[in-house]
């Protein structure tokens, strides 16, 4: 096993830290100059770091052209300059304790984890620790007002034609079309579920509503608390009672993501930090996600990560069609739209 401390000046010129003294800063000047740089490198960093995991997926291809060392060093001293991150990114005396120790730099595999000091995993586990008691103002975060059916109407009385999000496997993007509502909406046999968005942080009582097409979702319902970036209750259902279960059960949970069918959750991961976070170990929470999917499967849904699908739906700044708690987005046009085509 070796260890390499390497920084760089640029692209294609990477230099050992005995070059440049015991402290990074004097590669750079002085501290002001320091984090100038690495806000003026974050751009070429983007690139570095995209080359690195061109490195990590073709690793055939020869290193010395992917730049690696400036990769890693655009993904560790850089960004704590740009940011003024003060003891962090480097190997240096006086600098914080964070290393991955690496076999090689062909697998990545680490062989050795270690953070502020102290050992975190070896030979890919984790090592015991003993876990942080949760702050309280963490705790209890799902605050949204009580959700009655009339909130989950869709208002397409009239209507001949709705505005549907259809979402695109693996992707953040979806499809922005229109479906006639014929005998109603939504349809299980033209594979369209209803979608809510429920604000949960104030009690506003906004609740956002819409079509969504793709899951495959042949009855029953399933709702989550991480839903970037508001990290609203975001629900997708086949049936109003479905959803009102799993909005009712996310409120009783502080946050989560819950599976419901005929009226009743079947299955629950709960995620009481924030309601995105699990003080179970990782093992658990996989374990309970997975059990998850698989009840979601027997539902009809046949996307690869439906909980990872439907956190995107609503956020509002990746085209083409998005829902927030104050409705539909055209994402292309900044505006909020109504569910009904005119």
């Amino acid at each position: 096993m070796s260890a390499h401390t390497i920084h760089t000046t640029g692209p294609g010129k990477a230099i050992s830290r005995h070059e440049f003294g015991d402290r990074p800063e004097g590669l750079l000047g002085n501290p002001a100059a320091s984090h100038a740089l690495g806000a003026a490198t974050l751009a070429a960093g983007y690139y570095a770091t995209a080359q690195l995991g061109e490195a990590l997926a073709f690793p055939d291809a020869p290193v010395s052209a992917l730049w690696l060392p400036n990769a890693l060093v655009m993904a560790t001293l850089h960004p704590a300059l740009a940011h003024g991150l003060d003891g962090f990114g480097a190997i240096a005396p006086g600098y914080r304790a964070d290393l991955v120790l690496l076999d090689d730099l062909e697998s990545f595999d680490p062989s050795l984890v270690i953070a502020g000091g102290r050992v975190a995993a070896r030979g890919g586990r984790a090592e015991p620790f003993a876990a942080p008691e949760v702050p309280a103002h963490l705790l209890q975060t799902v605050r949204s007002a009580p959700v009655t059916e009339s909130d989950l109407a869709l208002g397409l009385e009239g209507a001949a034609r709705a505005r549907v999000i259809e979402i695109v496997p693996e992707q953040l993007i979806t499809v922005a079309r229109e479906e006639e509502t014929g005998a109603g909406l939504p349809d299980a046999g033209r594979d369209i579920a209803k979608i809510a968005v429920v604000e949960r942080h104030h009690a506003t009582g906004r609740v956002g509503v819409g079509l969504v097409s793709g899951f495959g979702l042949q009855r029953g319902a399933f709702a989550s608390t991480v839903a970037h970036d508001a990290h609203n209750v975001v629900a997708v259902g086949a049936s109003d009672e479905d959803i009102l279960a799993c909005a009712r059960r996310l409120q009783e949970l502080g946050g989560g993501c819950v599976v419901a069918d005929g009226g009743a959750v079947v299955g629950e991961l709960p995620l009481p930090v924030a309601g995105l976070l699990s003080a179970e170990p990782a093992e658990e929470v996989v374990a309970r996600l997975e059990a998850l999917h698989e009840l979601l499967r027997g539902l009809g849904v046949a996307v690869e990560a439906p909980f990872m699908t439907l956190s995107f739906l609503a956020l509002s700044v990746i085209p083409a069609l998005k829902i927030t708690d104050h409705g539909l987005i055209d994402v292309e046009r900044f505006e909020i739209v109504p569910l009904a085509v005119s």
